[in-house]
């Protein structure tokens, strides 16, 4: 019986994932005491902290997956105005050939 590679993956990504989530609850049942959150001057709520932690987290991932496309869409534009900057340069070299031709 042969046991292929692609099954030895999908046990072990589940593997991570079930400890993954032992450790999380862990950290869950450990970290109940409540934390203020204030900003400023202003007290903004109170919450236990994990979910304190839960919400810098899920904060953090979209700061990181903002700032990934931004960077994608920069580097689209600074490619695109090469590719513009390159096809203006045989616009007019084909344009000076065509004087030169016509001449």
């Amino acid at each position: 019986m042969a046991v292929s590679i692609r099954k030895i993956k999908v046990y072990a990504r589940l593997t991570g994932i079930i400890i993954l989530g032992l450790v999380f609850l862990a950290f869950i049942a450990s970290n109940r005491d409540p934390v203020k959150v204030k900003f400023l001057w202003m007290d903004l709520m109170e919450l236990p902290t994990y979910w304190f932690m839960v919400l810098v987290g899920a904060c953090s991932i979209m700061t990181f997956l903002t700032a990934k496309k931004v960077r994608r869409v920069i580097a689209d534009v600074r490619l695109i105005r090469r590719e513009r900057k390159a096809q203006d340069e045989l616009v007019a070299q084909a344009a000076t050939k065509m004087k030169r031709d016509d001449s």
